[in-house]
């Protein structure tokens, strides 16, 4: 299972980013004199490298795993086989040959 700091770093770190993405569109709706100026201050003010969604992964509901997610489901190829096998994914079944 996932440390549980982990889960936590990754949320707020979303929360973080979600904050800066509104603060832009509040300054996209200044006139465009402000608004540059306003947009040179969120960047100053931006952590380097921390605030892009392509930093922010994906993790198992159940057991906060990051690797081997199936993002469909939101849940890791472990839980996904133990779910598959009890039913509990509809339309989902175990191949055999």
């Amino acid at each position: 299972m996932a440390k549980q700091c982990l889960i936590e770093k990754q949320k707020r770190l979303q929360a973080r980013y979600d904050r800066y993405l509104a603060e832009v569109a509040e300054a996209e709706k200044l006139p465009k004199a402000e608004r540059d100026e306003a947009m040179k201050v969120i960047e100053a003010r931006r952590i380097k490298n921390r605030l892009f969604k392509t930093r922010v992964y994906n993790r198992c509901v159940v057991t906060g795993r990051a690797k081997g997610n199936i993002r469909y489901f939101g849940v890791c190829r472990q839980v996904f086989r133990e779910m598959a096998h009890r039913g509990l994914l509809p339309g989902i079944t175990k191949s055999s040959w």
